[in-house]
């Protein structure tokens, strides 16, 4: 028996040991996801214990019926757990006026969510799916500002072009995904 049926057939003794099992790929996965510039207010350790909580909380909820449906969910936990982070930092950042001008920068970065309600798996793989079908420059960009975290500066230096260039290949990545998944990204 795996340590998954083990959970689903006695999640108040086997829980705790199918969590800690993931904790280690949960960390490696936030601490790729997480900007550079937000780990020293909102740590990978941070987020992955708010998945833990939420996954312990909302077990009992969960449907799925393999391994494989239970690593989706808890992924997908840990997701909406960054993005509520991004959002929560970002706009702490909003209130501190010495950063404005940073901010004024950066306003435009990511489309406005299309509800607060948390990202659903589908949700994930549509955007991924979007981003890979951009143009190969945009979807660079894309991959650059978010997978590794890089400013705009870092990625026109990497790429030997200008920093406009590389906010105009943003901007115009930005409004495409906005209009193919059907959200409004001003």
């Amino acid at each position: 028996m795996t340590l998954y049926q083990s959970a689903r057939d006695n999640p108040d003794a086997e829980l705790g040991h199918l969590l800690e099992f993931y904790r280690p790929y949960l960390l490696r996965l936030a601490d790729d996801w997480i900007e550079s510039d937000l780990r020293p207010r909102f740590s990978a350790s941070d987020a992955v214990q708010q998945t833990m909580v939420a996954a312990a909380a909302g077990f009992e909820n969960f449907s799925g019926q393999t391994e494989r449906d239970f690593r989706k969910w808890i992924v997908t936990i840990l997701q909406n757990q960054l993005v509520n982070g991004w959002r929560f930092h970002r706009q702490a950042e909003r209130r501190d006026v010495r950063r404005q001008e940073v901010l004024d920068e950066a306003e435009h970065d990511l489309p406005a969510p299309p509800s607060d309600r948390p990202l659903e798996s589908e949700d994930i793989e549509r955007l991924l799916s979007a981003i890979e079908e951009l143009p190969k420059e945009h979807k660079d960009v894309v991959r650059a500002r978010y997978l590794e975290g890089l400013s705009f500066d870092q990625i026109a230096e990497q790429r030997e072009t200008s920093r406009e260039t590389i906010r105009r290949r943003w901007k115009d990545a930005v409004h495409e995904l906005g209009r193919r998944l059907g959200a409004d990204p001003s």
